[in-house]
């Protein structure tokens, strides 16, 4: 088997799970929705992240609530909220993945960019980092205190130290957080965001 053959595998256990992770959680999830890309939600105030159809209503259910719902009357990005389950949670540890870090990186510039000579490995980046960005497809990638952290990369895990602002633009992402209540905009599907518990 190949590499490309391997990776492409690996795409797709990973994008698997995670679609049957969040069929799982869907049954109790919330939804919100909001206008423009400048909705957010702190984190504090959400279990989870977004998928769902896009008129705002959960197919498991049919609820729907309106954006600023939630308690600090922020409005809150993207269609619905999956909360994490309790195997995710146990994939949030950077503890789990001591003994399998194949690359260890210190960022060189800023924003530091984790591209797809990284996919599908285990890597732990270190150092002092403004802006992460990571574009590498099913990673699991540990990252320090960061200040702005943006995942690209389709179906990967994510463990920060901690972040102000977190970005989504992938699908089937699972990320967690150390520390601290970011801001979390979710512009794809099937991800879930939590505080490490």
């Amino acid at each position: 088997m190949n590499r490309n053959d391997l990776l492409h595998r690996t795409r797709l256990t990973v994008l698997v799970l995670g679609i049957l992770g969040a069929s799982v959680s869907l049954a109790g999830c919330t939804i919100s929705v909001a206008e423009g890309p400048a909705a957010s939600s702190p984190a504090a105030d959400r279990s989870g992240d977004e998928a769902g159809p896009a008129d705002g209503t959960d197919a498991g259910d049919g609820q729907q609530t309106d954006a600023g719902d939630d308690e600090s009357g922020t409005p809150s990005s993207g269609d619905g909220i999956l909360q994490a389950t309790s195997e995710q949670m146990e994939k949030l540890h950077r503890t789990t993945w001591a003994d399998a870090v194949q690359q260890h990186l210190v960022c060189t510039s800023d924003p530091y960019t984790l591209d797809n000579n990284s996919d599908g490995a285990v890597v732990e980046i270190a150092g002092e980092c403004g802006e992460v960005v990571i574009k590498a497809h099913a990673a699991v990638v540990m990252v320090p205190a960061v200040t702005a952290l943006t995942v690209e990369g389709q179906g990967g895990i994510v463990i920060a130290e901690s972040a102000s602002r977190i970005t989504l633009t992938s699908d089937a992402t699972l990320v967690g957080w150390e520390k601290g209540t970011p801001e979390v905009f979710d512009e794809g599907y099937l991800n879930v965001t939590t505080p490490i518990e």
